[in-house]
This record gives structure tokens, sequence and C-alpha cells, in this order.
């Protein structure tokens, strides 16, 4: 837990053999540019990269869950690459980030509430989920109903 926070770390490479970063593991450690993640990594936890300078993350396909506010006021990520294999995006994991679009998955089973809460430059979001998987369980999906409202959403899936 916060085993690097506010640390002035500027990069950083975490290797397929670690399977969780901790709770706000780098919490705070604002000159944090540029995080590789490997394959074999499986879960992001809570508050894992709070308010680091990240501009872009690539998620894995065996990250499974992003944790709550996981990349919570991280104001200069505008690129997020998820891939299959996710199946949890938490509450408020990427809240105020700057991103402008990004593409959930198929995998996804749940989208916590906030997950993309005041994401301001946030236009679209491209979505992979089965439309009638997301209206069968759009309690799950909570992350996303703002923006279904909004229109803001792509079904790639139909």
């Amino acid at each position: 837990r916060e085993a690097f926070a506010y640390t002035v770390i500027r990069s950083i490479s975490i290797p397929g053999t670690v399977r969780k970063i901790g709770a706000g593991a780098f919490n705070s450690c604002e000159i944090l540019n540029s995080v590789t993640l490997n394959e074999g990594l499986q879960e992001i936890s809570d508050g894992a990269f709070y308010k680091t300078s990240i501009s872009s993350i690539t998620m894995p396909s065996t990250v499974k869950r992003i944790g709550e506010f996981a990349f919570n006021g991280c104001n200069r990520l505008n690129l997020i690459e998820l891939n299959e294999g996710l199946k949890s995006i938490s509450k408020g994991a990427f809240y105020k980030t700057p991103i402008s679009s990004i593409t959930i998955p198929s995998t996804v089973e749940n989208i916590g509430d906030y997950a993309f809460r005041d994401c301001i430059n946030l236009q679209f979001i491209n979505c992979e989920i089965k439309r009638n998987y997301y209206k069968r369980n759009v309690w799950n999906f909570i992350g996303l109903m703002i923006f279904e409202s909004e229109g803001k959403i792509n079904w790639l899936n139909g």
C-alpha cells in the first residue's frame, strides 16, 4: 500500500511477474509521466496512479480490474487503451481525466458510478459490449448511463 507514493519517480515498467499494483502505490507521484504495464498484471488497485502526470496508458489483456479512482486526477491522461480480458472498471476509475474518446472492450461486465465523470473532453465512447447485454444488466453499467442519455455511445456490436 502506497509503496512509492509521493516519490520523484519519472518512469516505471511493471514486470509481468507483478500481479497486482497495490492501493495508492504511485499516489501523488506528480512527475511520473511514463508507465509500462506488462502482460501478467491482473489488477490495478484503488488510487494506484492518483495524481500522476501519465499521458497515456495501455492495459495488458491480463488486467481484469481497474480499481476505484485508480487514475483520478491524472490531468494529462488523454489516451487510454483497454484490451479484451478487462472485466471491471470501478467507481471513478478515470474521474477528471482529459480523454476525448475511449473504447470499452466486450469483456467488461461492470462499470462503476463516476468512472468517466468530469472527463470534460470526452466526446464519445466506443462500446464493444453488446447493447442487449447492456440493457439487461444496465445497473452494472451505471458509469455509462449518462453518456447513453447524451447520445455519446457508439454501439459497435449492436
